[in-house]
């Protein structure tokens, strides 16, 4: 399931939008309607479908329930998991140190295998592997590449690769504090999590407040 979750997620958020979902879901060639079927696994309507979501969906469509079985059944699993106490922990910061001008210039040099002085986000996915390991992180990469990205052209350019670092490092420190607050290991932050989390970073005045701002959609959730 993860490896067909991945396949379909083209942008590698984690996360699948319903026209990637429509788009790879020709491969599995189990769902009749995609559409219909990406509506029925994004409950909260919030237009984005995380793994788990995507498993309980397949789960129940391979695996449906005894004739009878009311779909409560499963509801006192997730109420317990709403109601643990989150357990708020502080991440260490973690800090990338950009090489001076020249340096990066040669790592860029270095990474950029062609010499056609742009990097792809395959390039720098693998350059962060082999050289700034403890910064591996996905979700960060693809932020830290679309800030940098300025021009939208799909690379970056040697004038951006120092950028690039400063974004890497500061992403990473976004997705350790979200990772915090994230007491259920889910990949997304109930207003109670939020909420019991954010006294961690004393950056926030008000996390109610804040947490219904990011939750532009209304949906509770915030991804």
């Amino acid at each position: 399931l993860w490896d067909s979750f991945s396949d379909f997620d083209s942008d590698d958020d984690r996360r699948l939008s319903k026209e990637e979902f429509v788009a790879g879901a020709a491969a599995l060639e189990e769902i009749d309607n995609p559409e219909k079927a990406f509506d029925e696994m994004d409950a909260n309507g919030g237009g984005l479908v995380l793994f788990d979501e995507f498993c309980t969906w397949m789960a129940a469509k391979k695996y449906p329930a005894p004739k009878g079985a009311q779909p409560e059944a499963v509801a006192p699993v997730v109420a317990q998991k709403e109601k643990e106490a989150p357990k708020p922990k502080r991440t260490p910061r973690k800090k990338i140190d950009v090489p001076s001008e020249e340096e990066c210039m040669d790592i860029f040099a270095m990474i950029d295998m062609n010499g056609n002085g742009l990097l792809s986000l395959a390039e720098l996915d693998k350059a962060v592997l082999a050289t700034w390991p403890e910064f591996n992180n996905k979700p960060a990469i693809m932020r830290a590449y679309k800030a940098t990205d300025t021009n939208s052209n799909g690379y970056v350019e040697q004038h951006e690769f120092m950028f690039f670092l400063q974004f890497l490092s500061y992403y990473n420190n976004l997705w350790d504090s979200f990772s915090d607050f994230d007491s259920d290991d889910d990949r997304r932050l109930s207003k109670e999590e939020f909420v019991a989390g954010a006294a961690a970073l004393e950056e926030i005045d008000n996390p109610e407040k804040a947490f219904d701002e990011m939750d532009a959609n209304g949906g509770g959730l915030v991804l």
